[in-house]
């Protein structure tokens, strides 16, 4: 997001139509990444975890780099006027971001695992920061173009991923995930490389769905627009568009995933009370949040984009793809709450099937309906999917929540029963307590009786 601002200010609608053909290639190498970074438990799987990412950081140039001009032609679907622009950018980060992406994204999402979410989110938040202060002085005061966002972008991870790399590494580190490298010796696990990305699939998916999308949207927007010229100017539009759906809705998924360790601790203790009250808040404060997001999109489209362009034909085609986009995208909170709720329980299937609804429908709906609705049909298709999806997600949260509380009063009942069996065996063994003592005292009473009735003898 920072990067679209100062591009849209220094470079213009050619700066933001290359960085939103960008995007969608620059976010495949934290997808699988993240999905690592999430996952490995053990010293052991941390030095994998090390290992694998430095791999794919020093391959990936050497595989994209060479065809990255005929993905953006033929794949993408770039024109002329903006392929040098958009080589400019990805040039840079195909060639430097991958070790970084390796380092922050990875790196920092251990420390989730370690109960230190705050310093991930401080980390990614430093990061940002270092972002937006390096793009106005590369790209303004410096004169680097396009390029110096991707710098900026650059150094930023640098910075940030070394920092919490020392973390681990440095002499003296108690960290229970500090990457231990004799664990290698024995050679490369390759199953628990597959369980880290079995595990990590989800999160895979789910970061995977809006760079499917943005392509599609990007080939669908060129082939129906009337001129290369509309064409970039409404795939810039659509990037700024997709950008702030993302940008807004980070807090709400991040509120659905706070309820995942609450749900993990309730399973292992079988709480069904604690599980439904936790998901029903937990669902109102993302409903909520997400209602009054698309309520402000709505109301001050208008002067938010103007912060990210001047062109007037941007803007106008800007302010009229958000207000379809957050039209119905507050029903997606449905879909996060589902998700999280399905992959507590381990439900791979219903999780994935969840997190590719939208996409799927999307994609379909980006193909079809321009047929009978021009360009606009491509983001037309996302209200229709975000309705459908929100709809299910919330379907399969209702079902979810019924069965945490139907649960919940069977343990209920069961404790009262356990309560009732316990104050009656209670009253059991007072009761013989009592009859014991009662024959007790008779015998006691006959024994005293006949050594009265031996002494009157006597």
């Amino acid at each position: 997001m920072a990067d679209s601002y100062f591009i849209g200010n220094y470079t213009g609608t050619t700066g933001l139509t290359a960085i939103s053909l960008a995007s969608p290639l620059e976010t495949l190498l934290p997808v699988v990444l993240l999905g690592q970074g999430m996952v490995s438990q053990v010293k052991t799987l941390m030095a994998h975890v090390l290992l694998l990412g430095l791999f794919i950081g020093i391959v990936e140039p050497m595989i994209m780099l060479p065809g990255m001009e005929w993905i953006l032609l033929n794949v993408l679907g770039c024109s002329d006027e903006v392929l040098p622009v958009a080589l400019s950018y990805l040039n840079v980060i195909f060639l430097l971001s991958p070790l970084g992406y390796y380092m922050t994204i990875t790196i920092v999402g251990t420390l989730r695992i370690e109960n230190r979410a705050q310093w991930a989110m401080v980390m990614e938040i430093v990061a940002a920061l270092l972002n937006v202060i390096g793009d106005p002085i590369l790209l303004g005061a410096l004169d680097l173009g396009i390029k110096g966002a991707a710098f900026s972008t650059v150094i930023s991870e640098y910075i940030v991923g070394a920092a919490v790399l020392w973390y681990y590494l440095r002499p003296g580190s108690t960290s229970q995930l500090a990457p231990d490298f004799k664990g290698l010796k024995s050679g490369i696990q390759f199953d628990q490389l597959g369980r880290m990305f079995t595990a990590g699939l989800g999160v895979f998916t789910d970061l995977l769905n809006p760079t499917v999308c943005s392509i599609v949207n990007n080939l669908q927007i060129a082939a129906w627009s009337a001129t290369v010229a509309e064409s970039d100017v409404t795939v810039a539009a659509m990037g700024l568009g997709m950008r702030f759906q993302s940008l807004l809705f980070m807090p709400m998924v991040g509120i659905c995933q706070g309820l995942m360790p609450v749900l993990g601790y309730s399973i292992g203790q079988n709480n069904q009370s604690r599980m439904s009250g936790a998901t029903l808040k937990v669902a109102s404060w993302a409903l909520g949040y997400a209602i009054v997001c698309c309520s402000g999109i709505w109301l001050f489209t208008h002067p938010l984009i103007s912060l990210f362009s001047d062109d007037e034909d941007v803007i106008d085609q800007a302010v009229t793809i958000c207000r379809t986009l957050f039209t119905a995208s507050w029903l997606q909170s449905m879909v996060q709450m589902a998700a999280v709720v399905t992959q507590a329980f381990h439900h791979i299937k219903r999780n994935l099937s969840i997190t590719l609804l939208r996409p799927v429908l999307s994609i379909s709906f980006a193909y079809i309906l321009p047929h009978f609705m021009g360009v606009s049909g491509v983001w037309m298709g996302f209200l229709i999917a975000d309705v459908i999806t929100g709809l299910c997600g919330g379907v399969v949260l209702a079902v979810y929540v019924r069965g945490m509380r139907k649960r919940a009063k069977e343990q209920q009942q069961e404790e009262e029963e356990n309560k009732d069996l316990e104050s009656g065996n209670a009253s059991d063994i007072t009761e013989g307590e009592k009859e014991g003592e009662g024959e007790g005292e008779r015998e006691e009473k006959s024994q005293t009786a006949s050594l009265e009735g031996d002494a009157v003898i006597v």
